[in-house]
């Protein structure tokens, strides 16, 4: 990974890497770059070159130190803050069978 790439993670089938990057967009404004690489695991390993899959705001977007490859290698699953309105700070949201709501 070059260009200050950092928490990479491998697809399951073990042929991309993804990984983030931190920069500017062409305005200058900063930006988390989520980026892939295809890689090569026979002798020697290779990783060829990254492309980028898409953007956030580096101040509005998912925290990109929680993010994950989804078994397919084609979603990821990534936490994003919630903006609270005071004196909801200490609020707590249960989520019953929230497993019937992945199948929709």
């Amino acid at each position: 990974m070059a260009e200050n790439g950092s928490r990479p993670r491998f697809s399951p089938d073990g042929r991309q890497i993804y990984y983030v990057k931190s920069g500017a967009d062409a305005r200058g404004e900063p930006k988390v770059f989520f980026m892939s690489a295809p890689v090569t695991v026979d002798p020697p390993v290779k990783i060829g070159v990254a492309a980028e899959l898409f953007q956030q705001n580096d101040t509005a977007g998912p925290h990109i130190d929680a993010f994950e490859v989804s078994p397919d290698g084609k979603r990821f699953l990534m936490t994003k803050p919630e903006v609270l309105s005071p004196g909801d700070e200490n609020r707590l949201v249960l989520v019953q069978n929230w497993t019937a709501m992945m199948k929709r």
